[in-house]
């Protein structure tokens, strides 16, 4: 009986962000310029990824039970990558930066 409960309430909780969006703004810097500024909506903890001949940018972002989101990225300009994965607070600015490159962002869940 009380694997039933643990079960039941797993789905409750998985079944609570089921569907959910996030709009994520961005800003990316090689070599101190501001090469690129996407925006992207992509559902929760699925991949999206924008690119064009002067960037490649792929993330995925997964709710935390706070008011927190984890952000898998990878930013590619030019020969230069990284592939930060970040804790960000919903709503706020924030920035990583590693050698000559830069991203800043900000997520937000989009209202149903």
């Amino acid at each position: 009986m009380n694997k039933l409960l643990i079960i039941a309430a797993l789905f409750a909780t998985v079944g609570c962000h089921a569907g959910e969006q996030f709009k994520v703004t961005t800003a990316i810097y090689a070599d101190n310029r501001l090469v690129a500024t996407p925006t992207v909506v992509l559902d929760a903890d699925q991949q999206a990824r924008v690119a064009n001949d002067r960037f490649d940018l792929t993330l995925t972002v997964s709710r935390n039970p706070d008011q927190t989101a984890k952000v898998v990225t990878h930013v590619k300009v030019g020969a230069q990558q990284m592939s930060p994965i970040i804790h960000v607070t919903l709503d706020k600015p924030a920035t990583i930066e590693i050698g000559t490159q830069k991203l800043e962002l900000q997520v937000s869940a989009v209202a149903p």
